[in-house]
């Protein structure tokens, strides 16, 4: 694994991490810090888009959500859904709500443009179980594993909830 420095407003902000066997293929640009966290070319390429040679259309997914790890081992060729799919939302699990009577909590989840109701429940903690096994069936179906933040998300709500 080889550093990359990825700079802001002229100085080193960052440092990037590319597998050495891509060295040559990162290192003829500079690279910016996006407001987002990622590797960008003054030209406006995206490091990790570069290493994948994403086409036009096609979603690269950082799978522990660290936009500076360009590994190989990182990346992988996603749809736009799984990419999504792969995002924290501090403070709440997506797919699990309070109803609006705050009775009951519900668990829900969208697959393929499509929510599918999961059930409502007596208490989080089962609303939340359900979600999670949604979501690692759903994943398995894809060929995938779930993304470990991902799990350790659901693992820590779990835990608090």
């Amino acid at each position: 694994m080889t550093p990359i420095n990825v700079h802001r407003h002229g100085r080193v902000e960052a440092i990037a991490y590319v597998d050495d066997a891509d060295i040559a293929l990162v290192s003829r640009w500079k690279w910016q810090l996006t407001p987002g966290g990622y590797a960008q070319a003054c030209g406006g390429k995206y490091m990790h888009r570069i290493i994948l040679e994403a086409q036009k259309g096609q979603y690269v997914d950082h799978i522990n959500r660290d936009g500076l790890m360009n590994v190989r081992g990182n990346l992988r060729i996603v749809t736009q859904s799984q990419n999504l799919k792969n995002q924290l939302r501090p403070g709440r699990i997506v797919g699990v709500r309070l109803t609006s009577s705050k009775k009951t909590w519900e668990a829900s989840m969208m697959t393929n443009g499509k929510v599918q109701y999961l059930g409502r429940f007596t208490n989080k903690l089962d609303a939340i179980s359900a979600r999670f096994a949604a979501v690692r069936s759903y994943w398995s179906s894809q060929a995938l594993p779930v993304p470990a933040a991902i799990e350790q998300l659901y693992l820590n709500a779990l835990d608090v909830a």
